[in-house]
C-alpha cells in the first residue's frame, strides 16, 4: 500500500469515481486499497478498470455466489441476497453473449450493486494480484463459515 498521497493515487481515485459514480472520498479510500498494485497492471486494458474478459467476469461471479452461500452459512441473509444479486447479474450478462465483455462502469450501474459490492470487486482484483483471499472472505472464515472455508479458492484474474 502506498504510504503517501501522490498525483498517481489521486488520479486513480478520480478514475474510480468516474467509472463507478461513487463519492470522491469513497473512491479515494478504494484507491488506497489498490495502492499495492503496480500502475502498469492497473493500466492494462484487461484490469479491473478496463474490460473484463469472460473468464475474469465468470470468476468474479463465482466469488460473489460463494460469498452469498457463506453469508447464508453464518445467517446473514441480507448480505447473502446482495452477493447473490451481484453474481446473478454477472452470470446473466455473460450468458447472454459468450463474447460479451463486462466492465466496472456497466457492473456498478446495475440496480442493487452497492458500495460494498464495489469495494469487494476491487478487493477481489487486488487479492488476485497479491495471491491472497479477500478481506471479506477472511472475516467470514474467522466468523464461522466452515463449509465456505473448505471450498475457498484464491481469486483469479488474468490480464491477457
Amino acid at each position: 500500500m502506498r504510504k503517501y498521497i501522490s498525483s498517481e493515487l489521486n488520479g486513480l481515485a478520480w478514475e474510480i469515481k468516474k467509472k463507478t459514480g461513487i463519492l470522491w472520498g469513497e473512491a479515494f479510500a478504494l484507491s488506497l486499497e489498490l495502492g499495492s498494485i503496480p500502475n502498469t497492471v492497473l493500466k492494462n486494458p484487461n484490469s479491473i478498470l478496463g474490460h473484463w474478459g469472460h473468464v475474469n467476469a465468470r470468476s468474479l461471479a463465482s466469488h460473489f455466489w460463494s460469498l452469498a452461500k457463506a453469508y447464508e452459512e453464518v445467517n446473514d441473509f441480507g448480505r447473502s441476497i446482495t452477493m447473490k444479486n451481484a453474481a446473478r447479474y454477472l452470470y446473466k450478462t455473460l450468458d447472454a453473449d459468450e463474447k460479451n465483455k463486462m466492465d466496472l462502469a456497466h457492473f456498478v450501474s446495475e440496480e442493487g450493486i452497492s458500495t460494498g459490492v464495489i469495494r469487494e470487486t476491487l478487493d477481489y482484483f487486488a487479492a488476485a494480484n497479491d495471491a491472497r483471499i479477500t478481506h471479506r472472505s477472511e472475516n467470514l472464515v474467522m466468523n464461522g463459515a466452515d463449509d465456505y472455508r473448505r471450498h475457498l479458492k484464491l481469486p483469479y484474474w488474468t490480464l491477457r
